[in-house]
């Protein structure tokens, strides 16, 4: 049953393309910081849309249009992909702690 579960490739490409989820959502925060800054939260009463939501949204859409290129390249290089993983693992924790830093 699990056999195609556990593949390789599919783990490898699942782990960049949440990788590339969560490289999204520092670009995302910035850029919103700097083109249109939030109102206040203790100051706004009611709104229609969650920034945050939306912004989580948008991350897993990312993830998910960087699946099927990390899949296959996973499948036809597994060891240059497995190789690219811890990179881009560092390149997503580093751009979630700049984004920390510099937007709260």
């Amino acid at each position: 049953m699990g056999g195609a579960l556990r593949s390789p490739a599919l783990l490898v490409s699942a782990a960049l393309a949440a990788a590339a989820g969560a490289i999204a959502y520092p670009a995302l925060r910035v850029g919103a910081a700097l083109v249109a800054p939030e109102p206040d939260p203790a100051l706004v009463v009611w709104t229609t849309r969650n920034a945050y939501a939306t912004r989580l949204a948008l991350c897993a859409y990312a993830a998910a249009l960087a699946w099927p290129a990390a899949h296959r390249w996973a499948r036809r290089r597994p060891e240059a992909a497995a190789r690219a993983l811890a990179p881009a693992l560092a390149l997503a924790f580093a751009a979630l702690a700049l984004q920390l830093a510099l937007v709260p």
